[in-house]
């Protein structure tokens, strides 16, 4: 009863999606002891008279009738202390397991497979604190900062294995960020290019035609305004992951390591040109 009395004097409420703390039962304890179905049904009796008024207080009467059903729930309710629903319903966190992680096996791992995938990891959980702060999820951070990026037109296909998931997953985190208007789509050409019939193909006309069909599934989207406060957040973001990256190395360091991979990203890129 003290947390309904205490809302009566909140002006503003946050529902956190990440726990800060649990009530832990104890074993034994003075609120185990003695139970019994009688004393139970006792006690939903007596508490329900002030739960039901704290709401007839705080609903008008339209809005309490629509919720009288679910406020005469509490007399039959068991309570579920601990308890989550699954993350794709409700988005909730167990504590503890709001933050990537990651075995131990695996960052004692060798190789090309596990460094890309540690730094990915590393990324992640730095995004998933960005996703926490703004009610979003984090493959919705991911996919805003790829289009806020330098990037040719892509398609959905495309788009889904640069970020490393599933085109059903892209879709899924697109249409969040255009629910929220964090992305928008902008109105594509209706006059695109057709072959017209009876007409020869120069070249090669079957990879022309390849690269026709790639182009009627690309998509294009914009950020809005109402992103850039995330994308700041993202900025700010992978500055700490570079602090991270380069702790323990001088200014000179950083400043030749940087061009040491600028040149081995040239070269990756031409490879897979030719």
């Amino acid at each position: 009863m003290f947390n309904l009395e205490y809302v009566r004097h909140i002006r503003n409420i946050y529902a956190m999606k990440v726990p800060i703390y649990y009530y832990v039962k104890t074993k034994g304890s003075l609120v185990s002891q003695g139970i019994s179905m009688k004393k139970t049904i006792q006690m939903k009796r007596t508490v329900f008279a002030c739960y039901n008024d704290f709401y007839r207080d705080v609903f008008d009467e339209a809005d309490y009738e629509k919720k009288k059903a679910q406020i005469y729930r509490f007399l039959v309710d068991a309570a579920s202390d601990g308890s989550v629903l699954p993350l794709s319903i409700s988005r909730n966190y167990r504590l503890g397991d709001e933050r990537t992680r990651i075995s131990e096996a695996v960052q004692e791992g060798e190789g090309i497979f596990f460094d890309s995938y540690r730094e990915r990891k590393l990324r992640d959980r730095l995004f998933d604190i960005v996703a926490l702060r703004n009610d979003l999820k984090t493959i919705d951070v991911e996919v805003l900062y790829y289009f806020n990026q330098p990037h040719g037109s892509s398609t959905l296909k495309e788009t889904a294995d640069v970020l490393s998931i599933s085109v059903k997953r892209l879709s899924a985190g697109i249409q969040r960020l255009l629910s929220r208007e964090l992305l928008v789509m902008p109105e594509r050409e209706k006059d695109r290019a057709k072959p017209k019939g009876g007409t020869k193909e120069k070249g090669r006309p079957k990879e022309k035609q390849q690269e026709n069909k790639r182009k009627a599934n690309v998509r294009e989207y914009l950020i809005t305004p109402e992103a850039e406060t995330i994308l700041s957040e993202l900025s700010a973001t992978l500055r700490d992951l570079e602090r991270i990256q380069y702790e323990g190395l001088s200014s000179e360091e950083v400043e030749l390591y940087k061009k040491l991979n600028e040149k081995c990203r040239r070269n990756i890129k031409n490879a897979l040109k030719a």
